[in-house]
Formats: C-alpha cells, structure tokens, sequence
C-alpha cells in the first residue's frame, strides 16, 4: 500500500516579537495607558494571551494613535489562532509608524499564517530594509516565497541566513526543503544532513531525510523508517514523523507496526482527515473492516469532500457484508 510520504518539508518558526516602549509623555492618560500596555505584556508573557487582549484594547481605546498597542494586539491575537484579527491590527500599527521594523515583521508573520504569501513576502522585505538585517528575518522571507512555491528565491534567502549564522539549523533544513521541491535531491541530502550536524535534536531533518529515502521507492523503505524512528526518538510526539512511519511500514506490510505508528500520529491530530483515512486503509489492509469503516467515517466527519474516503467507506461496508 505504496502512499507519497505526507509531509511539511520544514518546521517554519517565525517569532513574533513583543514590543516594550518608553514611557508615553504626551498622550491623553499616557500613565494610565503605559500601565495599560504593561500589564498586557505581562500577561502575554504569562501566556494568557485573552487578557493581553483585552488590556491591549483598552490602551487603545485611550490613545487610537497608539503604535505599539497596535502590535502587540496584534500578536496577541495570532497567539490564539486569530490571524485576519492579527493582520488587521499589524496594519494599522505599521500605518501608525512605517519605520516599525517589528511590526513589519509580525505582520509578515501573520499574513503567513492567513496565507496571504505575496503580503507576507512584501512585510518581510520592508522588515529586513528597516533593519536590523538578522538571520531570521531572511528565513521568514524565505519559508514565505517557499510557501509561494519561488523555490529560487526561497533558496536564496536561506542561504542568506545561512551566511549571517551558520549555526542555523532551521535555514538549512528549510534550505534542503527548497531543493527537494525543485527536485536537486542530492543538494536536499545535503542540507539535511548539514542540518543535523549543527543540531542534532533536531528532528525535522530526519524526517525529511526519511521522505527522501521514502520517495525513492521501496528498496529505500528501511532506511526511511530508521531516520523516522530517529527523529521520533528525539520528539515522540513529532505527528509528521509518526504518520509517515506509519506508511512506510504499510509499504512493507508490517500492518500491526504502521497501525502503531499511525495511531500515535493521531494522538497529537485527533481530527487530521488524511491520518485517519490512512488508519481506515491499513485496518482494510488487515481485513480488520469494523475498524476501517469507523476511521473512514470519521474522516468523513471532519471532510465530508474527502476524495478517497467515501469510496473506500463503501469498499470496506461490502467487505464487512454491511
């Protein structure tokens, strides 16, 4: 049951950074707004991020000039997954002031994150022009033209961050990511690898090296499944790692070990529709039907336009005699 590895090809790690201003001295309430601003950056630090919401606002609702709050509401609201929110407030704090280096930075990040990729590249652009020109910043342009599919341009920016760093493991891992979309695998091998030289806790890597091997077809199964388990040995909780674990497994017809990994992908992504429509296709692969057609149905639950999973829900009820 031969399956195209799933996999996001690099861990994109874009920190939103949480502003801490002087003190306002011409502002209507500067003090009571100052205060307001930091308590919200305590809470955010506290990591409760609906309060820093909530006092972020209110600093604003004193002083809608404000810049600052404007971003940290921002970030705020990025934290708990509101990323139109988050675009929305970035905007107005880089209009406020268009020489905010972070801003621009976070709302690349957020523009990221609503998929918003040309907008994401354009912030990042304007964050790196205001300076500081940092390593990171080169990888958040990069992972966003990566995500455009500008594999070139991707490239480029990571080998940048590379050149500012070179003990940045996530440029060039993100590097090798880039040159196995173009499809310069041997220059994907090598950056992986380069990767885990620098850090080898880092398990990304290793998954993508699985992938490699994985793709390559099944003379290459086994040596696949030990960069998995590598790369689960260093974070047992990696769903990527243990989803394709489970598929290589599938590959060789070891169903009971690829039903292990699986479940322990679902684990950490109890409503992934791909993961539980891969555990509906192994259990059928076992003749466990009961069990297919419940993951099957399942999929359905949080896909009901799942391409494969209706069909394969019907395959499994005849197989069962239901």
């Amino acid at each position: 049951m031969k399956k195209q590895a799933f996999c996001i090809l690099f861990a994109v790690t874009v920190p939103l950074v949480m502003s801490v201003t002087p003190a306002m001295t011409a502002e209507p309430n500067p003090a009571k707004v100052e205060k307001l601003k930091n308590d919200g950056n305590d809470e955010f630090r506290k990591g409760n991020f609906e309060k820093a919401i909530e006092l972020f606002t209110q600093a604003i609702e004193l002083d809608s000039t404000y810049a600052f709050a404007y971003n940290n509401l921002g970030i705020s609201l990025y934290e708990i997954g509101d990323y139109a929110g988050s675009v929305k407030n970035l905007q107005k704090a880089v209009a406020l002031d268009s020489t905010y280096s972070k801003a621009f930075n976070s709302l690349g990040n957020a523009q990221f994150a609503f998929g918003d990729y040309a907008g994401a590249e354009e912030s990042f652009r304007r964050s790196i022009e205001l300076g500081p020109d940092i390593a990171q910043k080169h990888i958040n342009l990069g992972n966003a033209y990566y995500a455009h599919g500008f594999w070139d341009e991707a490239i480029a920016e990571f080998e940048k961050a590379a050149g500012m760093d070179s003990r940045s493991a996530e440029a060039m891992n993100n590097m090798g990511a880039a040159y196995q979309r173009k499809g310069d695998i041997e220059k994907a091998r090598e950056s992986y690898m380069a990767a885990t030289k620098i850090d080898s806790r880092y398990a990304q890597p290793l998954v993508n090296l699985g992938t490699i091997h994985y793709d390559n077809g099944r003379g290459d199964i086994d040596q696949a499944i030990e960069y998995y388990d590598k790369a689960i040995r260093i974070d047992k909780e990696n769903v990527l790692a243990n989803y394709n674990l489970g598929l290589a497994y599938s590959a060789k017809g070891d169903y009971n070990k690829a039903l292990s990994a699986l479940r322990n992908a679902l684990k950490n992504a109890p409503e992934d529709p791909v993961i539980l429509y891969s555990l509906g296709l192994t259990s059928a692969a076992r003749k466990t039907y009961p069990s297919a057609i419940n993951y099957y149905e399942k999929a359905l639950a949080v896909n009901p336009g799942h391409p494969y999973a209706r069909q394969a829900l019907e395959n499994a009820k005849q197989q069962s005699g239901n």
